[in-house]
């Protein structure tokens, strides 16, 4: 993917903000052009990137070299790590706006009323995730079949593994039982509960997790949602405290259901975001790797950098 590929998708994104969020220019530009910055940015980390694969001879700069370059990853993920704050908090801005704060294009003229949930905009539902979405509950095969050598498909009992967005799969197993798919939410039924993910690919979960996609394929509002609902762990419903949660409880779940598409809209404009996301954090696994694989061979004089444009601080006598 080139810069002027994602620069042009940042653009695109700041138009249907500016189209569709009614948020107003300072709130939906800063975000943008911060990505837009940040990508500037991360061009010039990668054209230096490029030359650590080089090799060359040296002397005590070398050294200095030696400490720089692994500092230059650590740059690269830093910046990855900004954009991916930004496009978060951008999702997480225009979900209060549209469905906390109820500012969602041509609020003005619709009015609240009483339900479940709170007061909510007339026109609107509150369903039960079970009409609303798939989901299946997870059952743990007998540790026989656990390995750690890749065989089989990625196994998570829990939360163990999970990352800021996606797990990291350590635990695998080779007997398919109950099977979550790429991009659905995994939802914890025990403690934490409500601690969410989402499949990064194929996987068997085990009796602590649950995978849930809708019905309609709009797992970008699926998700900010019960981002929202489960902001407060070991919570349910009306905040009642609890260890673990049965396959009753997470059908009972009340999902807020808009009216006039707006779900649909708002799965649209985010769901490039989120691509964005899963793909910069993707970046930034590799680097990490990277970086950790080339560090030993740094010090050990495998690799050669003694000649390399590195710029290292100069220092006096």
């Amino acid at each position: 993917m080139t810069n002027g590929e994602t620069e042009k998708r940042s653009w695109d994104v700041a138009n249907k903000l500016r189209a569709n969020s009614k948020l107003s220019a300072a709130e939906y530009s800063t975000p943008v052009l911060g990505l837009i910055f940040l990508r500037h940015a991360d061009a010039k980390f990668t054209k230096k990137e490029k030359e650590f694969s080089e090799k060359s001879s040296g002397s005590r700069r070398k050294i200095q070299k030696i400490s720089t370059t692994p500092s230059n990853y650590d740059d690269l993920i830093e910046n990855n790590t900004k954009r991916i704050a930004i496009l978060e908090k951008t999702a997480k801005l225009i979900y209060d706006e549209w469905f906390v704060k109820f500012k969602f294009p041509e609020h003005e003229n619709v009015r609240m009323v009483d339900s479940e949930l709170g007061k909510i905009p007339e026109g609107w539902e509150v369903k039960k995730l079970g009409d609303v979405c798939d989901f299946t509950m997870g059952q743990s095969p007998k540790s026989k079949f656990y390995n750690e050598n890749g065989d089989g498909l990625p196994f998570h009992q829990g939360v163990t593994n999970f990352g800021s967005r996606f797990p990291t799969h350590k635990l695998y197993c080779t007997v398919d039982k109950r099977i979550a798919n790429k991009d659905d939410i995994l939802f914890s039924v025990r403690a934490p509960v409500g601690r969410l993910n989402i499949a990064n690919s194929k996987m068997i979960m085990g009796r602590g997790l649950t995978a849930i996609r809708h019905k309609n394929s709009l797992q970008s509002f699926l998700f900010y949602q019960m981002k929202k609902l489960f902001s407060i762990e070991n919570t349910l419903g009306g905040g009642t405290i609890f260890n673990s949660v049965t396959k009753e409880d997470v059908y009972k779940i009340g999902l807020l259901i808009p009216n006039n598409n707006l779900d649909v809209s708002f799965n649209e404009v985010i769901m490039s975001l989120d691509n964005e996301i899963e793909i910069l954090l993707f970046k930034n696994q590799n680097l990490s790797k990277t970086r950790d694989l080339l560090l030993p061979k740094l010090i050990s004089g495998q690799v050669d950098v003694s000649n390399l444009d590195i710029q290292v601080p100069e220092v006096e006598a």
